[in-house]
């Protein structure tokens, strides 16, 4: 069987269906002119359609002489439709093995032994670039399209009853693409060796120096549009300290040791990417290595994924106790660990947001933060809007962090871990965890310590809370198929 690309997407000239594949849709349905915009439906946000929401283009339909054979994800094109026409939309379909991994482009380590549609692949869509309803006999004018069943899915969103979006599939090579790519991996050739960078419509995001300790060092948000070359770097470095008391193997007496995210002793290699035009999904694997007198102290290796969409990345805490298995190890004991994102001086304005405060200002100079956990925090200014989102919950252990003190000997969430980037602190904040406390609480089981970086424009208007409601209650999509 051949195996084909595994994310699918092609670059070609942008169609409206009248134009680009004949003089007709097919049924009527408006004769353009121009209509009034479409009521925002989540313009950063993205729909996700799974692969048993298409058993259309997989399983024989009612009438069928014999069953049709299944759908490859580059037979599929996507279409919203817009002033009488359907217009090509960018989309992208990525594979699921059978344990529900993903099946990466480069780097691949799962394979999908199907490579038709299954039903846990996905199919993503900008939420931006959905349309409106088109007429039930509205068709592309292309043989192979009027061949197959034409999809309807339809979006709404659990927060604004009654608003409703669409977009449409066909079956078809030689329907016309959108050639829009929302989202780049800069650099995937030489990842391990060069800094890699991530390219949205919102930000740029990734690393100035070495991907040795997978942490990011570099963000600009793109407050002047996708084209803008002059917005600054707000990122000092993402950061993981750590402190702990160990038992000397030779002594039996307790010795405190702290570790950062800068340690020789963490080195993470990229082992899977896919690239397409709405999301980019990254897995990396850390190999964590720790001695004391020549002993190990813990030794283990962790997978972890990033997801990047156009105005918003989906990533795991920098430091999850999860990676240390379901206890501490013996001969460990007041183990406090912390997962922060520390702002450079150029961030120095921007003000500092969260359930509990509002426009703390960012100046290097310390501030009073309760240390009472919140689902949400932002930062914002005329250089745009960092909110980071989270469903915390209220786990035994977790309590919010902040600190911006740019004198060099600020009190950091852990106390005795030494500092890294560039040894100051501007509007540095995120989650400290008491790991023993942590690990004893039978709700961490189900515990997500995923974060998502929203990376938006100063004239956004969503805020933390309504990111936060979006994050809980996701826009939801449902299929309808129809035939010629």
């Amino acid at each position: 069987m051949t195996i084909r690309p595994l994310s699918w997407w092609v670059s070609a000239t942008i169609g409206i269906c009248s134009a680009a594949l004949g003089s007709s849709c097919g049924g009527g349905g408006g004769g353009g002119g121009s209509t009034p915009p479409l009521a925002p439906l989540r313009s950063a946000d993205w729909v996700t359609v799974r692969g048993d929401q298409l058993t259309a283009y997989r399983d024989a339909m009612p009438g069928d002489s014999a069953p049709r054979a299944a759908a490859e994800p580059g037979e599929l094109r996507a279409y919203a439709w817009r002033q009488g026409a359907f217009q090509a939309i960018p989309f992208q379909i990525d594979e699921k093995s059978a344990g529900d991994q993903w099946v990466y482009r480069t780097y691949p380590g799962e394979v999908d032994a199907d490579t038709g549609i299954d039903d846990n692949d996905e199919l993503v869509v900008a939420a931006k670039d959905l349309g409106e309803r088109a007429p039930a006999t509205a068709w592309l004018n292309d043989a192979d399209a009027r061949r197959y069943p034409r999809a309807e899915v339809e979006v709404t969103d659990p927060l604004q009853p009654g608003l409703q979006r669409f977009a449409y599939l066909f079956r078809t090579t030689t329907g016309a693409l959108s050639p829009d790519d929302y989202v780049a991996h800069v650099g995937a050739s030489g990842f391990n060796t060069s800094p890699p960078q991530v390219r949205g419509l919102g930000y740029e995001l990734g690393f100035n120096h070495s991907y040795r300790d997978s942490l990011y060092d570099y963000l600009r948000i793109l407050a002047a549009g996708p084209t803008d070359t002059t917005s600054p770097d707000l990122l000092d470095k993402m950061k993981a300290k750590g402190e702990a008391k160990v038992k000397d193997p030779v002594f039996g007496t307790w010795v405190q040791v702290t570790f950062n995210e800068g340690l020789p002793a963490i080195s993470v290699s990229l082992t899977g990417l896919i690239d397409g035009p709405i999301r980019v999904v990254e897995r990396s694997e850390r190999h964590i290595l720790l001695t004391l007198l020549g002993q190990p102290l813990l030794d283990t290796t962790v997978e972890a994924e990033a997801l990047y969409y156009p105005w918003s990345v989906r990533i795991p805490l920098a430091f999850d106790p999860s990676e240390i298995g379901g206890a501490l190890p013996a001969g460990v004991k007041d183990v406090l660990v912390s997962g922060t994102i520390d702002l450079a001086p150029t961030a120095v304005g921007m003000r500092f947001s969260n359930a509990h405060v509002s426009g703390v200002p960012i100046d290097g100079k310390p501030d009073s933060v309760p240390r009472d956990l919140s689902s949400w925090s932002a930062i914002e200014g005329s250089n745009g809007r960092l909110v980071v989102v989270g469903n915390y919950g209220s786990f035994a252990g977790v309590s919010f962090c902040y600190v911006d003190d740019s004198s060099g000997n600020a009190q950091h969430c852990v106390a005795r871990a030494k500092d890294t980037g560039d040894g100051m602190s501007y509007g540095e904040a995120g989650l400290l965890i008491d790991v023993a406390a942590f690990l004893a609480d039978p709700a961490t089981e189900a515990a997500d310590l995923t974060q998502t970086l929203w990376l938006l424009g100063p004239d956004s208007t969503e805020t933390g809370e309504t990111l936060l409601r979006h994050q809980q209650q996701p826009l939801v999509a449902s299929t309808a198929i129809s035939t010629l």
